[in-house]
């Protein structure tokens, strides 16, 4: 069978390959280089969607990878926020200058308010 496939694949038609390989029945000749074909291409179409789906496994691979990175990067930008960001102290989040925290004193002071700098 090989070697009538080789023949066929070359170009010859049914009657030189059944001439050259000493073949009396054309028609079985005939049928089984008909079902030789079949086979090749079913196994063309499961190579086929076999790549596909390894494809589809690789896209989804790269995504996860991606999502990964940039999650390590939404992390890594986070922490360098935190640690630029001041200590906070005290009950209450707040930031100021120290034009602010000056101000700050003097209304505590004018109403009476007890402050610690530390607080």
């Amino acid at each position: 069978m090989d070697k009538i496939m080789e023949l066929f694949d070359l170009g010859y038609n049914y009657q030189q390959i059944a001439k050259k390989l000493h073949i009396k029945s054309l028609q079985s000749l005939r049928h089984s280089v008909e079902k030789e074909v079949r086979k090749r291409v079913e196994r063309s179409i499961e190579a086929h969607g076999e790549m596909q789906v390894k494809e589809q496994q690789r896209k989804k691979l790269m995504h996860l990878e991606e999502l990964k990175r940039r999650e390590e990067e939404r992390v890594k930008r986070e922490n360098t926020k935190k640690s630029t960001e001041p200590h906070l102290t005290g009950m209450m989040n707040i930031y100021c200058d120290d034009t602010t925290l000056e101000l700050f004193k003097k209304i505590c002071d004018n109403l009476g308010f007890i402050y610690r700098f530390e607080d």
